[in-house]
């Protein structure tokens, strides 16, 4: 799927997700910094128990990659679980309030 598509898909699922009234867009860049495909990517406030939906869709994220994730939503602290194309799983946090963008890289 085309950067465009996955930014679109990411914007679209991300805000769906995570609208809450009055809230403020946080926008960041994320890249896959790794030599893997991220086949799955979860980004939930870290006050949330569980996962929420793969915000890629039928999208993937190529190694090298780099779009844009908004959220939407009055919180600053999220979680983010990417999951590769060999079933390997990477979680972090993020403060979207002050980060403008966001590398996975290899451990």
């Amino acid at each position: 799927m085309p950067l465009n598509a996955l930014r679109s898909l990411a914007l679209a699922t991300a805000t769906a997700l995570f609208a809450m009234p009055a809230a403020a867009d946080i926008s960041f860049s994320f890249t896959n910094g790794t030599s893997q495909t991220i086949m799955y990517l979860y980004v939930s406030p870290s006050s949330a128990e569980e996962w929420g939906d793969d915000i890629l869709g039928d999208a993937v994220v190529e190694a090298g990659e780099t779009g844009t994730i908004t959220l939407t939503g009055d919180e600053c602290d999220w979680d983010i679980k990417a999951v590769f194309d060999d079933e390997a799983e990477f979680e972090d946090s993020i403060n979207a309030c002050t980060a403008t963008d966001y590398t996975i890289t290899e451990e």
